[in-house]
């Protein structure tokens, strides 16, 4: 593999990564354990404060930090990773709300076409093992898969949002699984909105009131701010 602009399973699609980052609360720390290509982090504007980036295989770890040149890029076994975390927790997770963990494993060959996606495999008894850890952390989590009976059943009290993802010709219904409530604080808002059209709006929205802020007197600016501060 010489880049990761055609890594396989990314989810730099349009209609995806955007549900995807307005899915994704305000955090300090940025966590991959199945980092791929991470094209979702090279998709959020604001930058974490600490990235943490993982990949079983060694030629895409070393890819990784060639592109991510702050972040910090292992090569572990994610569900060895995530049991080692939550026997000590002081390992990684201090404060829940301060940790954003985003988990992409490869998908359940059942709920797919192409048999040959991944260069890694995960059994059925993988999936359990990292939902098992995953139903454990001590952070905001969100984990990405097509919808089935295992993720519906033992995620079953995290929230879920479905996707229709076009493949070759054919709708796959994906799932983003997350143990918290609705973001009301995202670290990213560029893509706000539930369809390229209500982007649109918003964005147009946003730039009359901008205009009509930077055209106000600096007083009735400091006023508007503070007000706007009070309601925070």
């Amino acid at each position: 593999m010489k880049n990761l602009d055609n890594y396989k399973g990314h989810k730099k699609i349009d209609g995806v990564y955007q549900k995807i980052i307005n899915n994704i609360p305000a955090h300090k720390v940025y966590y991959e354990l199945f980092a791929g290509s991470a094209s979702i982090l090279s998709l959020i504007t604001v930058p974490a404060v600490e990235v943490r980036l993982n990949d079983i295989d060694s030629e895409v770890q070393k890819l990784l930090q060639q592109k991510f040149t702050n972040a910090t890029v292992t090569n572990f076994d994610a569900i060895q990773t995530l049991k080692i975390t939550n026997e000590d927790k002081t390992l990684m997770f201090v404060d829940k709300k301060d940790v954003f963990l985003f988990l992409d494993p490869p998908y359940l060959l059942d709920t797919r076409t192409d048999k040959e996606l991944y260069k890694y495999e995960m059994s059925q008894s993988d999936h359990v093992q990292l939902l098992n850890e995953a139903l454990q952390l001590n952070c905001n989590c969100m984990i990405i898969h097509p919808k089935c009976e295992l993720y519906d059943t033992m995620l079953t009290n995290w929230n879920k949002v479905e996707i229709k993802i076009r493949y070759n010709r054919k709708t796959s219904i994906e799932c983003l699984y997350m143990n918290y409530n609705k973001p009301t604080e995202l670290q990213c808002y560029d893509y706000l909105g539930s369809s390229c059209w209500n982007r649109q709006q918003i964005k147009r929205k946003g730039d009359r009131l901008v205009e009509k802020f930077k055209n106000l007197p600096v007083l009735e600016k400091n006023y508007l701010l503070n007000r706007l501060n009070q309601m925070i």
